[in-house]
């Protein structure tokens, strides 16, 4: 039947075939340049749109139904948690559902002025938040919780400036072999992909686009064009992208690049770890709510919500030693970048280090 047709095709999507439409930038992959919200740097000018859609740029309706900050990312690293914690706060008030997507996740060929009038309007038309309790508390806030974002991170900054320019930004960031992992047992628990698809299978299929892509840690400077080039053909070419997700250090490199350009503060972002709410709840739940000026108050809970329905059994070694492989110098560079201590993925060096070091004092 056409629905059986439909589901199919959708599964081999979602086990790594390519996006829709993806084949035709392999074609001109020669002329494959970056998105001009990229390549150039931010302007004022870029987010006058009066006179091209109903709503003119200032104090409107659209502005005061946006958000005050944004949940970011990554999936299935713990943003339930997060915005479970957020949420239970008597001044931050949540939308509607979950994940707003305000926000476009813009590709090469899109245009951003489109996206941020959709924006808008979407702000305009759409009781996402409950207004009438914000104005009951002057001090509330609100929040969208998008963990997808983050992803597309060079293309979403420009438009949320364009939109709510005050926003701060939480990301919350997962070891990314077990965000993988996660992420592949989810899609298989909620039947988006086949019950005895194959971790191997979606991870080799992924790996054939990042070679597509041109994307290579050990070869491309961190932040060079070539790099960044590399990753917005990836991003043009995936669907899932099951592996980008945990390439952490571009995604926060091209977000950081993106602040520093808008002249917005980096101290309007926060990044946490999946460890931090694990292990110390109580600290990090702290810091969060220093970082939004918000009173600290006692906790809701105290264990980390959902957690997967279904037991996982071990990850296949050699899928696992690829998976380091690649994701190593990508989690070295990302310790560089943020200097901190609590960012270290690479679990399966150090719990090499460890044996080696138990074994040496034996």
């Amino acid at each position: 039947s056409l629905m059986c047709l439909r589901s199919t095709k959708h599964r081999q999507l979602m086990i790594g075939e390519w996006r829709p439409g993806g084949e035709k930038y392999l074609e001109t992959k020669g002329s494959f340049a970056l998105h001009p919200l990229v390549r150039e740097g931010f302007s004022p000018e870029q987010c006058n749109l009066d006179g091209v859609e109903k709503f003119p740029s200032g104090a409107a309706q659209w502005q005061q139904n946006a958000p005050n900050f944004l949940v970011a990312g990554v999936p299935k690293a713990g943003t339930t948690t997060l915005t479970a914690l957020l949420k239970a706060h008597p001044t931050v008030f949540g939308p509607t559902y979950k994940e707003l997507n305000i926000f476009r996740k813009l590709t090469i060929e899109d245009d951003y002025t489109i996206s941020v009038r959709k924006a808008r309007t979407f702000l305009q038309e759409r009781g996402s938040f409950p207004i009438y309790s914000l104005m009951k508390h002057p001090n509330a806030l609100s929040y969208d919780g998008t963990p997808s974002y983050l992803f597309y991170s060079s293309t979403i900054l420009p438009q949320i400036m364009c939109v709510c320019p005050w926003i701060k930004i939480i990301v919350i960031l997962r070891d990314p072999i077990e965000r993988l992992y996660s992420d592949f047992k989810n899609e298989i628990e909620r039947g988006s992909i086949w019950r005895n698809a194959s971790l191997a299978h979606v991870v080799e299929k992924d790996f054939h686009l990042i070679r597509l892509a041109g994307l290579n840690s050990t070869a491309q400077a961190a932040s060079s064009e070539e790099e960044q080039l590399a990753w917005h053909r990836y991003q043009s070419l995936t669907q899932k992208s099951w592996l980008g997700k945990g390439v952490y250090d571009i995604q926060l490199r091209l977000l950081l690049l993106k602040m520093d350009e808008f002249g917005k503060s980096r101290s309007d972002l926060l990044v946490l770890t999946t460890n931090q709410l694990e292990h110390d709840l109580v600290g990090t739940y702290g810091r969060i709510l220093s970082f939004l000026g918000l009173h600290h108050r006692a906790l809701p809970f105290t264990k980390p919500r959902n957690q997967g329905a279904l037991k996982r059994p071990p990850m296949h070694g050699d899928v696992r030693r690829r998976l380091e492989a690649f994701y190593g110098p990508y989690n070295a560079r990302l310790k560089g970048l943020l200097d901190d201590p609590h960012v270290a993925f690479n679990t399966y060096e150090r719990k090499k280090e460890e044996n080696a070091t138990k074994m040496a004092v034996l």
